[in-house]
């Protein structure tokens, strides 16, 4: 049996959460600018 290659995987999902927490941080970001612009927020966050 092989072993299996964890450095690989952890490596992916390392990259994967930097990835994700990033485009959550952006969606906060651009929410906060059209606040601050329009005074409304129809962005991602009011549609979940």
């Amino acid at each position: 049996m092989k072993k299996v290659p964890w450095g690989i995987i952890a490596g992916a999902f390392a990259i994967l959460w930097s990835f994700i927490t990033f485009a959550i941080i952006a969606v906060f970001v651009v929410s906060g600018i059209m606040i601050a612009d329009v005074g409304g927020d129809d962005g991602l966050r009011e549609s979940w």
